[in-house]
């Protein structure tokens, strides 16, 4: 099944919805539509969805604020994504559980579960969201992203 635009404010699990995984601030500030426009997007977005149920569960079933999940091409340009982006296919979260804790808390219990979650990467990013992405290869990668001024070079250390 594709994605189709009134499904927009549908639940996809207990508690997430087609809302929430494709939210973005920098798509509705340049009106644009940021969909998937593939059954395979629309399948891993589901997917996805499923993923973070079990995060929520592993942080206490608290209530998990998501800023991106699904980009288009032109949301993940405007952003200054990778162009090899897991956001691209609707495969990474990018989110807050303020009810577990900073960033550093939340990387630190889900990396405890990288079996379970067999994800790609897991990324404290600048100490303000956490990224977590699946992809072919999930190599479990567990990384901090940091950079000193905001027009400098992100630098990604394992952690």
């Amino acid at each position: 099944m594709v994605y189709q635009e009134p499904l927009r404010y549908t639940r996809i699990t207990p508690h997430f919805f087609w809302n929430e995984m494709l939210a973005s601030v920098e798509a509705d500030k340049n009106n644009i539509i940021n969909a998937p426009i593939t059954e395979a997007q629309t399948e891993n977005i589901i997917t996805t969805a499923n993923h973070m149920e079990k995060i929520r569960e592993l942080l206490g079933n608290n209530p998990i604020i998501i800023s991106s999940c699904f980009r288009s091409p032109k949301v993940n340009k405007l952003v200054g994504g990778s162009p090899t982006s897991a956001h691209l296919e609707g495969l990474a979260v990018d989110f807050v559980c303020n009810g577990s804790g900073d960033p550093a808390k939340i990387v630190s219990i889900l990396r405890k579960y990288e079996k379970e979650l067999k994800f790609d990467q897991l990324i404290n990013e600048f100490d303000k969201w956490v990224h977590i992405g699946w992809g072919p290869k999930n190599r479990g990668e567990v990384i901090k992203a940091t950079r000193l001024h905001t027009k400098q070079k992100i630098t990604y250390t394992k952690i």
